[in-house]
Formats: structure tokens, sequence, C-alpha cells
């Protein structure tokens, strides 16, 4: 890769706004080379949802395909590679034992302090090892603007995505199920959304030292009862919002009651016992993500007002009256 060609790919990478804008440049770029024959990138999990730096054990490891939306978790396969790279924390090469059709496997860990490891695998022919030098200034770019962009899209305290990402992941994933409806395997998807009980109370009563560690502690509980593909964000206080990905209606509440029964018996440390309320609503593509929150929202007012520690699904209102409904303020 000459100076020119590098000095342009980097100005493409440099000029996308977020890490999915970024990663997919990065592939664009990447596919095209010379002996290459396949790319591709991979957020790595443990099965607590908790991030992978290094790992022993591949049986605790899930792997979600980074361009894919609301798809099913899987176990890493050995036959990737991908735990060698993994369990070293650096690049790995592999190479095919196959005489009749010769090739290598590079494999690049994109570690970061905020969001999940990432894996780069490229895939080429035997003599694609001679492009690894200038491969490796493309991946070191890579890297530091994923922790760039981490720190941008990510919250600081929990390392969920943030409200500002909210917006552009929901535009996503409202035009991956338009684009699923048309096909033969229609999905359903869901938003809902949590709040912590009493919460400002918690401030009130320890101070917001003990009210961040709640926040944590209730993010942590948040990466290990959903899955890796459901996607989880802060979106302000003590609120937060998960997209759900291929679950039923059934498994829909299945899942947010094991996840609100996991809240009410963990151990907040000196706070104590915790509970969260939830309101959830299906995704429709032809709604607006705006409406979709705010009837998410009414279904959470429903759970505070019943007594709270409850999951309520969204309803529509059956008269013009029931909707126009004062609505009280709660915590």
């Amino acid at each position: 890769m000459s100076p020119q060609p590098a000095f342009e790919h980097a100005l493409s990478l440099t000029a996308e706004a977020d890490y999915h804008g970024l990663s997919t440049c990065l592939l664009q770029l990447i596919r095209p080379l010379p002996l290459v024959q396949a790319a591709e990138i991979y957020e790595v999990f443990n099965k607590d949802g908790d991030q992978v730096h290094q790992a022993s054990d591949m049986e605790q490891m899930v792997i979600r395909h980074f361009s894919r939306l609301l798809q099913s978790d899987r176990p890493v396969l050995d036959e990737y590679g991908l735990f060698i790279a993994i369990s070293k924390g650096e690049t790995a090469e592999l190479r095919s034992p196959d005489d009749y059709a010769p090739g290598i496997r590079l494999i690049y860990p994109v570690p970061s302090d905020l969001g999940p490891m990432r894996l780069l695998v490229i895939d080429g022919d035997s003599g694609f090892a001679q492009q690894r030098a200038s491969l490796q200034q493309l991946v070191d770019l890579y890297r530091n603007l994923v922790r760039l962009h981490d720190s941008r899209e990510r919250d600081l305290l929990t390392g969920l995505q943030n409200r500002q990402t909210f917006d552009n992941n929901m535009l996503k994933v409202m035009d991956h199920l338009r684009k699923i409806k048309q096909g033969t395997q229609p999905q359903q998807a869901w938003l809902a959304v949590l709040d912590i009980d009493h919460f400002k109370r918690i401030n009130d009563n320890f101070g917001h030292l003990y009210g961040d560690e709640v926040l944590l502690r209730f993010a942590q509980l948040i990466k290990k009862w959903f899955r890796s593909s459901d996607l989880a964000f802060r979106f302000g206080g003590e609120e937060f919002i998960v997209l759900m990905a291929k679950a039923s209606e059934t498994g829909a509440i299945a899942g947010l009651n094991r996840f609100r029964e996991a809240v009410a018996q963990h151990d907040f440390g000196k706070v104590g016992q915790v509970t969260v309320s939830i309101g959830f609503v299906r995704l429709e593509c032809s709604t607006l993500p705006s409406t979709l929150i705010d009837q998410a929202d009414q279904a959470l007012y429903q759970a505070k007002h019943a007594g709270r520690n409850r999951i309520v699904q969204y309803q529509p209102p059956e008269t013009a009256a029931e909707a126009d409904d004062d609505i009280e303020l709660f915590d």
C-alpha cells in the first residue's frame, strides 16, 4: 500500500461519525485489496455479558457479527481461530493446512476500555502476508478511532451505549425490521424502558456516590441477563432502554421478568434491596421511534402506578379520554 492510498484511507476512516460507520468503512477499504478473500469484524462477550479482554475458556464466550442487527448469539467456533487471538490478546496468523488451497488468516484484536473486544478477521491467499505491515498501520488507526468513538458513544459510568447513540441505532433497527418484513422470515423485536424504583430516595438517603454504585451494578445485571444481541443503553439518570431481538411476546415477557427478579434479589451493598419497573412495546417499523418510546413510557407509568417492581406491556387506549389523562411524576 503506497503512501497516497494509505493517506486516502486514513481520511476516509477519520471522516466517519460513529463506530458503525467507522467499522463499515474499514471493511470496505480492506475487502478490495489484492489477494484479500474476505474481511469481517466480530464483537466478543462472555456469557455474563461482561467485556472480554483475554480469556481462557472458549465455552464461556459468545460472539456477535458486527454488521448484523437483531441476530441470535452463537458460541465462538474453534475453527474460526478467534480463540487464539482472544486468549493471547495479540495478532494471530493462521495458515491453511490444505496444500491445494493455501491461504492465510490474520486476526487482529481491538480492545477497548468501555466497549467489547472487537476482532478484525482477514482471509487471503498465501502471498497476502506481504501486505501485513501496511495493514497493521490501518488496524492501528482503527484501534485508536474505536477508543475515541467508544468514549463518545458509551456512558462513562456503566459502559453501556448512551442516549446519543440510541437514535442512530434505533433508526438502523427500524430499517432492518422494514427490510425483513418484506422477506419470508419476519421477526419480532421489543423496546423496553427500565427505571430504577425510588432512585431519588437512594441519592437523598445514601448520597450520589452510592447512587452511582447502584447504577453501575444495575448496568452489570443488564449485561448479564440480556443477550449480547440485545442492544442496551443508559438513556439518562436511572432510566435504561433495551432493544430485544428475535423474541416472541411470551419470550420478551419471560426475559424481562427474569431480569426484574434478578434485580430484586441482588445485593446492592449498603443500599440493600433495589427494584425496577419496566414498560415495553413491540417495535413496529411503521411507527416513529419517538412514538414507540412514548408508548413504552406510558406502560412504565402504569407499572409505577400499580406498585412498582413489575413489567407492563403497552396497550393502546380504548378512548381518547384515557389517552389525555394527566400523568404524574414518579421516582
